[in-house]
């Protein structure tokens, strides 16, 4: 690595800025002064098209319209919104709208647009950013911010380092999102035509119910029919430090839950008694639509408390816990159990009895 920007040695002397200690060779300057900020063009969404050039908006890409605005790739920072001081970065011959501020290094700052963009994503703009129904950000009060100056090397290198660090993190955001499509994928065959190979599927009879295709052997119950819920009513031997499951540790579209606090019987105002094993789901808007639930594992003497705004499901032995808490991941099963919460818009919940006579498929043990 003997041209890598992170292989140099030299010693670095450090002088005192706006921005704090900077090397001596970096300058702390205005954006307004080596910058020129313009707003992009109005767009209504109404015009916006599903091919031809790309149009940036306040979250990125919007849609795409059949001119352009822009040449190059331009540095953006929302100016209205909600996203008000995010930073993109357009692709060559794009649509911006003005919901998005055009900062562009003046010729002859010294700057380039690579480090600008990566050094914008670094600040602070919350100073930038007025008022409260409409947040926006001025040209004014952006041009006021101070970002550092490295010479043009270092700019280059840095810039090129955090690129390589933003396009693995791109790669890998992409894997996972490939592997959530696979999942659901998997999901939907396991739970049509069971435990068998895809070049097998044919060979599966299977028969039309309630609640789709299944194969003929599997029956179609009740969750009340195969599990116990509600709160445990087991009696409970005093301890000293109990744990405690706040919604807050409860995983978004998990299978398990691995954390809980210690607390004292004092500090657990209010708490349902769950035991090893159970299946916690939030009954809760956004909770439940956001997937938070999990079966309990490895609590300290098998026992302990929960939010109450969650059902403990025990279930029984025909009906495994890990099965039941990946078909409750469905999307088409939350989207279900969502449409039948009940109470005011803001905290909406789903009722007992939805959760009790929930039909799901219930294969033999071994499946």
């Amino acid at each position: 690595m003997k041209n890598s920007v992170l292989s140099v040695s030299r010693e670095v002397n450090y002088k005192e800025t706006e921005l704090g200690p900077l090397p001596e060779d970096w300058k702390a300057v205005r954006l307004g002064d080596v910058t020129i900020m313009k707003q992009g063009k109005i767009l209504p969404t109404s015009k916006l098209t599903k091919v031809g050039f790309p149009v940036y908006g306040a979250n990125g890409i919007i849609g795409f319209y059949h001119m352009y605005t822009h040449e190059e790739t331009e540095v953006l920072v929302t100016c209205r919104g909600s996203t008000c001081g995010t930073i993109n970065i357009s692709s060559p011959r794009s649509f911006i709208t003005n919901n998005a501020m055009v900062v562009t290094p003046y010729i002859g700052s010294g700057l380039i647009k690579s480090y600008l963009a990566f050094s914008l994503m670094q600040s602070d703009l919350s100073s930038t950013i007025t008022g409260t129904g409409q947040p926006q950000i001025t040209k004014g009060k952006l041009g006021s911010i101070h970002i550092p100056l490295p010479p043009l090397p270092e700019q280059q290198a840095i810039a090129h380092v955090l690129r390589t660090v933003q396009q693995a993190k791109e790669t890998t955001e992409k894997v996972i999102a490939a592997l959530k499509d696979l999942k659901k994928s998997l999901m939907k065959h396991l739970f049509t035509y069971g435990p068998v190979p895809l070049d097998k599927v044919d060979r599966v009879p299977l028969r039309e119910t309630e609640i789709g295709l299944i194969p003929e052997h599997w029956q179609v119950v009740r969750l009340g029919e195969g599990a116990s819920i509600g709160p445990s009513r087991i009696p409970r031997q005093i301890r000293s430090s109990i744990p405690f499951i706040p919604m807050s540790l409860i995983p978004e579209n998990g299978v398990f839950i691995s954390k809980w606090e210690l607390r004292t019987k004092k500090e657990i105002r209010s708490g349902i008694v769950i035991s090893e094993g159970d299946l916690l789901l939030a009954k809760i808007t956004p909770c439940l639509e956001n997937g938070k639930q999990g079966i309990v594992n490895n609590i300290p003497e098998g026992w302990g408390y929960a939010t109450t705004e969650v059902f403990p499901i025990r279930t029984k032995d025909k009906l495994d816990p890990e099965f039941l808490a990946l078909y409750l991941l469905k999307p088409d099963i939350r989207m279900n159990l969502t449409s039948k919460m009940e109470g005011t818009t803001g905290r909406k919940r789903l009722p007992k009895q939805v959760v009790v006579f929930l039909l799901i498929p219930l294969p033999p043990l071994p499946e």
